[in-house]
């Protein structure tokens, strides 16, 4: 089954662009495989958690809105480097829907939910499907099924990913997953500090992914994730600074085989 990686996505939407992407930062020199600046490359940790080719109970389906693609602070394409095998993306499209992802969500229907907060779930806005969702507040039921099953990741700011969840048509049939606030939030060295949200639940893609992996009893990749998540931070909180990264335990781990 054909699908796309998060960064053959930002391959296709730069060669479809008709202008360049503006943002701060855009200056910056960066790596074309970790996306920060030469100076703060981390790809000796990308390759080191690629080439561990790790396990999972469950896919992932990152949803991803066309700005997100090209956001070097998109969280989104660490869990595709965590996860090769296991991770699955296509651009999101309102009225007009990769075919791709249509056969993708066909072929895997019934095995299919989306992560998002409950509180959204019930908003409502002018312009919107009405949506009852089904839904559940743990992975119990999912276990219990023995199906491997695959989780849809809205990837995009909480306002694009309100609206992505609310006027999809083609994807109101999913039923929805939400974990309690306290499984998707990890014990990181200080939490995602490139955007924050302006609410408890709302946040990074890569936190609510790891949550998800620790429910379902993947406890060691969660952990590798969250490693690789506390030094793209790090690497990144460094560049923005001009300095130079401090050394974490998550980064030592990284590098052992």
């Amino acid at each position: 089954m054909p699908h796309y990686s998060v960064a053959a996505l930002r391959k296709l939407c730069i060669s479809n662009s008709t202008r360049p992407f503006q943002a701060r930062g855009g200056t910056i020199t960066r790596c074309d495989n970790c996306q920060l600046g030469v100076r703060w490359c981390i790809c000796q940790y990308r390759h080191a958690v690629t080439q561990r080719r790790l396990a999972a109970s469950a896919d992932f389906l990152l949803l991803l809105h066309r700005y997100e693609t090209m956001k070097p602070t998109n969280t989104g394409r660490l869990i595709g480097d965590v996860l090769p095998d296991s991770t699955h993306a296509y651009l999101w499209d309102r009225t007009e829907p990769d075919p791709l992802l249509l056969e993708f969500l066909k072929n895997r229907d019934g095995n299919l939910w989306i992560l998002f907060p409950d509180s959204y779930c019930n908003a409502t806005e002018h312009d919107v499907v009405e949506r009852k969702p089904r839904r559940i507040d743990t992975t119990a039921d999912i276990t219990a099924a023995k199906v491997r099953p695959t989780f849809i990741l809205l990837d995009g700011t909480w306002k694009q990913a309100r609206k992505m969840f609310h006027m999809s048509a083609w994807m109101q049939h999913i039923p929805v997953v939400q974990l309690p606030l306290e499984q998707i939030q990890m014990n990181t060295d200080g939490g995602y500090r490139l955007r924050q949200g302006a609410h408890d639940m709302q946040v990074s893609t890569l936190e609510a992914a790891a949550g998800l992996l620790q429910a379902m009893g993947d406890g060691q990749t969660a952990a590798v994730m969250r490693d690789y998540f506390d030094t793209f931070n790090e690497y990144y909180a460094a560049s923005r600074g001009s300095r130079v990264p401090l050394q974490q335990p998550a980064m030592d781990r990284l590098l052992q085989v």
